[in-house]
């Protein structure tokens, strides 16, 4: 019988922790959700009978339940059918609770912690309603329990990134300290009635080129314009826009507006339902951030996560080793591919 088959197996470890890794990110910062290794059994049908529920998992001889699993499955977001989605929330859920075990030891939640953290919990509009308030309030408990053991645990072994740390991590994201160009782009748009013939296309283009030659000589007044556009359904005027960038002006404007000098008219432009011109009012130039001290600084914290996840992955990789870790459900074991398993199991002691 392929051991893949048999229950009572022991996983020495999971190969993908890609599931944990962001688990172990929201815990450094104090956001990772926590859920309970066991979970009360409900009852579908509202008729009395309790749902029997059993035993999906055990680490060190502590029970993961099907409704635990089945649960965390769908507060992810994932689906309950998938074998693969409930597979990745088992590795998640045997991590967490390898996590809160040992964090028992070194940490306790005051009842106020968790009160002030529940008034503070955004409520997402999606939010699973069948989940109890003691379920919630045991959740928030571990989610601050993590957070305190990480950083009690192995925030102090964390090194405050180095210069050289800084001016890398600056480097490679240098687009992200890059302000691009901002323009003030005036416009003064003719919109176009639905079914309108190319001759009154060329009627409105030609109208528009009028305008703009009034404007230029100083004949007409912008504001003129705008007074008259509160009495003319189809003519709209922008006489005091606010700072765009080039990516948020529409793709016709963008094109000019990069080539126009400040206070010079466009050619009438095709804008969506009509025609337009453009002026730009005022530029302010593309700049990029430099590396000062006040960056460096918010640079060097934004880099501790990752140095605390760092040592908590560690942590956790030697724990799934020593730990007896038993999946009891044949359906949470990996399939093989080309005949190995997806995931290294051993058979239980």
């Amino acid at each position: 019988m392929s051991r893949r088959s048999q229950s009572g197996v022991r996983a020495g470890g999971f190969r993908n922790a890609s599931p944990w890794r962001c688990i172990v990110l929201a815990a450094a910062v104090g956001v990772a959700l926590v859920p309970d290794a066991t979970w009360p059994s409900d009852d579908p049908t509202g008729g009395g009978a309790a749902l029997v529920d059993y035993v999906v998992a055990t680490v060190d001889g502590e029970a993961i339940t099907w409704t635990a699993l089945r649960d965390e499955t769908s507060l992810r977001g994932l689906r309950v059918d998938s074998a693969l989605d409930r597979r990745q929330t088992l590795q998640l859920l045997v991590d967490q609770l390898l996590f809160v075990r040992e964090a028992r030891h070194f940490v306790i939640i005051a009842d106020g912690a968790v009160d002030e953290a529940m008034r503070a919990a955004p409520v997402e509009p999606d939010a699973d309603d069948t989940v109890s308030i003691e379920v919630r309030r045991e959740r928030i408990r571990r989610q601050l329990m993590l957070a305190q053991f990480a950083e009690r645990a192995f925030g102090p072994r964390v090194s405050r990134a180095t210069d050289s740390d800084v001016e890398s991590y600056y480097e490679t994201h240098i687009d992200e300290y890059r302000v691009p160009a901002q323009y003030r782009v005036r416009s003064v748009r003719l919109h176009v009635p639905p079914g309108s013939t190319a001759a009154e296309d060329a009627q409105t283009r030609a109208t528009l080129d009028a305008l703009r030659s009034e404007l230029d000589s100083g004949a007409i007044a912008l504001s003129d314009l705008a007074d008259r556009a509160a009495e003319e359904a189809l003519l709209s005027v922008d006489a005091d826009p606010d700072w765009v960038s080039v990516p948020a002006l529409p793709s016709a404007v963008a094109g000019v507006a990069e080539r126009l000098g400040v206070g010079e008219w466009s050619d009438a432009l095709r804008v969506g339902a009509g025609h337009a011109i453009v002026q730009v009012a005022e530029v302010a130039a593309a700049w990029t951030q430099e590396l000062g001290p006040e960056l460096a600084d918010a640079i060097a914290r934004s880099l501790r996560p990752d140095g605390l996840q760092a040592l908590m992955q560690a942590w956790l990789e030697e724990s799934r080793v020593s730990a007896d870790i038993r999946i009891l459900d044949p359906e949470l074991l990996a399939p093989t591919v080309d005949g190995r398993d997806e995931v290294t199991y051993t058979e239980g002691k």
